[in-house]
């Protein structure tokens, strides 16, 4: 590594992103997940996730809301080909397509949903920091935030899976309180006066290298 690199990670408006779904206690869940529609997200795993909850708990009623646009014809062509595994695996009925939207709804598409997957095991996108700050739940594969999600990072579909099932059928108080746990960790590490101390840090760490 270079020393003289650092990494400060996302900063959060916490504000902006704030508690969102004690409203939705009692109906079915909704799992869902944000973000540019690209192969570099995996959704498929997300996908054969659900497939497999949907088999155990098939009168669950769960959903899965996979929100974005895709960006080029590769993205495209990848899509075709995810929903062609939504029919095949017959759940074309609990998985839908959202378009993307403008950033001032991102809150909103958080207090819509229940669970946030993430299956991008190529970066920490801030749509999982910005959902964990809203108190949503999470299940994750990046290892950046194995640490502050367990036990619900996973690595495999069977995983992603599993703890699906744990999380529908936990009493929803149990869920609130995993996602209270998510936000303050938020606030810890990863809101803007958290990235504002970082930052700081460094600077004068930098300022007393050079005195």
């Amino acid at each position: 590594s270079n020393p003289r690199l650092r990494v400060v990670g996302q900063g959060i408006d916490t504000n902006v992103f704030g508690a969102s779904n004690t409203s939705r206690d009692g109906g079915p869940l909704v799992f869902y997940t944000l973000g540019r529609v690209s192969a570099v997200k995996n959704l498929e795993v997300l996908i054969d996730a659900f497939r497999q909850f949907h088999a155990s708990r098939p009168d669950a009623g769960a959903e899965f809301h996979i929100i974005g646009d895709c960006l080029g014809d590769a993205d495209r062509a990848y899509r075709a080909r995810l929903l062609e595994m939504v029919q095949a695996s017959g759940i074309d009925r609990l998985v839908r397509f959202k378009p993307s939207i403008p950033f001032h709804d991102v809150p909103l598409a958080h207090a819509c949903g229940d669970v946030f997957l993430h299956s991008n095991d190529n970066g920490l996108d801030k749509a999982l920091l910005e959902a964990m700050s809203c108190e949503n739940p999470v299940i994750a594969c990046h290892p950046a935030v194995a640490n502050a999600i367990v036990p619900w990072a996973a690595r495999t579909p069977e995983d992603i899976a599993a703890r699906m099932v744990r999380l529908h059928d936990m009493p929803a108080t149990e869920r609130r309180a995993i996602g209270k746990a998510n936000r303050q960790f938020i606030i810890a590490h990863h809101s803007l006066p958290a990235l504002g101390a970082k930052i700081a840090g460094i600077l004068a760490e930098i300022g007393r290298a050079h005195v």
